[in-house]
């Protein structure tokens, strides 16, 4: 089994347990991976102890004559970073170069960071931000947005960290046609305010730069 395959799959576990605060049975774990991905318990057992021996805390209990996996108490506060308050308010203010991402899981994660960060400013300097902002403008020029197509780059996310060939219809706008292919997706790349997708293209047999389609904002 290719590394990356269980490294994401103990990524998704971990993020799991994160969102569980009463804990999740193995089988539980097994319905939030992708289809694909092996579900057997022994396996995902491993994983867990894999995750143990890398150094996360994970306690079980038994609850109803199920054993119940979960994170100890506080694992979640990640230590404090040593940001200065200018840094700080600099990420504030730069969210909005995140729009074109706007409904796509990584947007999402985003956004609860930079909350966060908003939130462990003091007063003082959360005002000084309302400031900036009103001085400051952050300006991504003309974008599409992708909430639409959110399942779309949540599957090409995960077929690049798994090495996965995939299939895809294409519209290429110069000839008016759609064809299907097949492609090794390497990086999702964003650019002049749009999302192209960086893949080797099996009917073209060489690398290929395509643009993923998205809607006005």
């Amino acid at each position: 089994m290719p590394r990356n395959d269980q490294i994401t799959r103990q990524w998704l576990l971990l993020r799991q347990l994160e969102s569980s605060t009463r804990g999740l049975t193995l089988a539980q774990l097994a319905e939030a991976l992708p289809p694909d991905a092996p579900r057997h318990l022994r396996t995902l057992r491993r994983d867990l102890e894999a995750l143990e021996a890398s150094g996360v805390p994970l306690v079980t209990n038994r609850v109803d004559g199920h054993v119940r996996w979960r994170l100890l108490e506080g694992y979640r506060q990640v230590p404090v970073i040593p940001f200065s308050p200018t840094e700080l308010m600099a990420l504030v203010v730069s969210r909005r170069l995140l729009s074109p991402l706007q409904g796509t899981q990584l947007h999402g994660a985003m956004e609860s960071a930079l909350n966060k960060v908003a939130a462990a400013l003091p007063r003082t300097n959360q005002a000084l931000v309302g400031q900036l902002q009103s001085i400051f403008a952050v300006g991504v020029g003309s974008h599409k947005t992708y909430k639409t197509h959110r399942a779309t780059i949540d599957q090409l996310t995960d077929a690049i960290s798994r090495q996965r060939t995939v299939q895809l219809r294409y519209y290429t706008a110069s000839r008016d046609t759609t064809t299907r292919r097949e492609v090794d997706p390497y990086r999702l790349w964003l650019a002049a305010g749009g999302l192209y997708l960086i893949a080797y293209c099996h009917l073209r047999r060489a690398i290929r730069i395509l643009r993923s389609n998205g809607s006005a904002p």
